[in-house]
Order: C-alpha cells, then sequence, then structure tokens
C-alpha cells in the first residue's frame, strides 16, 4: 500500500463511507503521523495502493442530550404516625452526582424540617420558597458511587377518630435529578391499621 486516509469524529457526529479501492484498516493499527495528534477519536482508517481510488465521507451531526448532573438511586421513606394527628417522617437518599454543590429538594407542603445529615454529618440547609431547601453536597463527592442524605421532618394534622383518611406525600427532587427506587414504610398509630 502507498499511504492511508484516517478519519476522526466529535462524539456528536455521526459519519458513513463509500469507497472505492481503499481498505478498510483497524484503527488501532493506525501508523502515527509525525507532528500530528487526534483531537477527536479515530473512527475508521483506509488503506490505499497507486491506483485510482476514492473516498465519500457523509455525516450526520446529532443534538447533543442533556444529562441529568444528579441520580437519586434508592429513596427510603420510613412514617410514623401519631393518634393526635403529628406525623415524622424520615427520608434517605442514596446519591451521585456530577459536581453540584445543592441537593434541591421539597418537602411536603406544612412539613417543619426537624435534621438534616449529609454522608454522616449535620449540615444546614439553604432554606428557598415553597418548602424547599437545599442540602449541600460535601466537596470532592463529586463523581462518588454514593452520598447518603438523611432528612428528618414532621407534619402536623387532625388527630384521628376511628376512622379517616390521610393523603401521605414524599419528599420530590427539584429539576431533573431521577429517582431510581423507592421504598416507603408507613407505621400507624397503636390500634389502627391502614389499606394501601
Amino acid at each position: 500500500f502507498r499511504g492511508s486516509w484516517v478519519v476522526e469524529a466529535n462524539t456528536d457526529t455521526q459519519l458513513s463511507f463509500a469507497t472505492q479501492s481503499l481498505q478498510p484498516v483497524d484503527v488501532m493499527r493506525v501508523p502515527a503521523v509525525q507532528d500530528y495528534t487526534p483531537r477527536h477519536r479515530l473512527v475508521a482508517a483506509f488503506a490505499y495502493g497507486s491506483g485510482e481510488h476514492e473516498l465519500t465521507v457523509t455525516a450526520a451531526r446529532h443534538a447533543s442530550s442533556p444529562l441529568a448532573a444528579l441520580v437519586v438511586s434508592q429513596l427510603r421513606l420510613t412514617s410514623v404516625l401519631s393518634e393526635d394527628g403529628n406525623s415524622r417522617h424520615e427520608a434517605l437518599l442514596s446519591l451521585s452526582h456530577s459536581g453540584e454543590q445543592f441537593a434541591h429538594v421539597r418537602l411536603p407542603s406544612g412539613a417543619q424540617l426537624l435534621s438534616a445529615i449529609v454522608n454522616g454529618s449535620a449540615v444546614k440547609p439553604v432554606r428557598g420558597e415553597n418548602g424547599t431547601i437545599a442540602l449541600p453536597l460535601p466537596g470532592g463527592s463529586a463523581n462518588m458511587d454514593t452520598v447518603s442524605a438523611r432528612v428528618l421532618y414532621e407534619l402536623s394534622g387532625e388527630p384521628w377518630r376511628s376512622t379517616g383518611k390521610r393523603k401521605l406525600e414524599p419528599i420530590t427532587l427539584l429539576g431533573d435529578a431521577p429517582i431510581l427506587a423507592t421504598h416507603w414504610t408507613v407505621h400507624a398509630p397503636e390500634g389502627f391499621s391502614y389499606e394501601k
């Protein structure tokens, strides 16, 4: 073979090739070119001989998709309901993030925050509007497998009679943070039971 064509492309470009008198070459075996370092990934390589040859490249550029900067792999909720109508709730979050300073959480309407712990240390959340709080995430925790957060809050309500209904709402995360799994345990007041 007399020479070679090496094609590189950025990650959002899809290339297709039409060739004439070219031999495909494994991009891992492409000879180094003096004083040249690829800026993007190598996607194709072709060798050619002394005869006439042709390479036609067709490119399609795709729009990039935004990725969630924070993902909750598991949300575990425990709710303890009292006969006087008050209830205490614990939310345990296992999350990972790519460099966020805060995890933005919305508490149910009327909730009173009792404590917040991140990776075993008490934190002072920043309060926002409409029951939102911002839990500070530890420095250096970006791209760690798991950051744990524990939020304890209280809600007041009407005392229970012999029967009644109570709507329970979970905490929610603001933005595009997905929650991959949720487990919720509810403890009814003594002498009461509940249906889902």
